[in-house]
């Protein structure tokens, strides 16, 4: 007995919000993180074709930083470059966003570099945040391996 696959990309994509270009959680008021604009609200990209979604990914005034893509979309009021889960680049998150389709690898790998390996980054100077070095960032070896760096 399988799994309905199918099922589960359906349930994704109704959770699409046109307005914000992003998903959101089930339910989510106005008011709540549930409807703000985050790399990990994007990963039903990985089942689910939303090519604004790539383009938003490589957007400056968006999610693409020069060292990686921001955790949180420039333009939400949250966003903090450098707090925890507000706006570094994360490197699983990089890494899934990569694998869904987007042009993140290069950017990635300079931001993993720049960081020391670090745990997450600021992704506009690369600088290293959180554990230097972290293991999860070796995420940046198989990129690096893809992009030819």
């Amino acid at each position: 007995m399988g799994i309905d696959t199918s099922e589960i990309v359906r349930a994704l994509a109704s959770r699409w919000d046109e307005d914000l270009a992003s998903w959101v959680d089930a339910g989510a008021a106005a008011a709540t993180s549930g409807r703000s604009r985050t790399a990990e609200a994007l990963l039903p990209l990985l089942v689910v074709d939303r090519p604004e979604v790539v383009t938003a990914l490589s957007d400056e005034s968006a999610y693409a930083g020069p060292f990686g893509p921001r955790g949180v979309h420039r333009a939400e009021p949250c966003f903090d470059a450098r707090r925890y889960w507000r706006g570094p680049a994360w490197p699983q998150l990089a890494y899934l966003l990569w694998l869904a389709g987007a042009d993140v690898a290069a950017t990635s790998v300079r931001g993993a570099s720049a960081s020391g390996l670090a745990e997450y980054w600021d992704a506009d100077d690369g600088t290293g945040l959180g554990a230097i070095p972290q293991s999860w960032t070796g995420l940046a070896v198989l990129m690096e391996a893809a992009v030819g760096s």
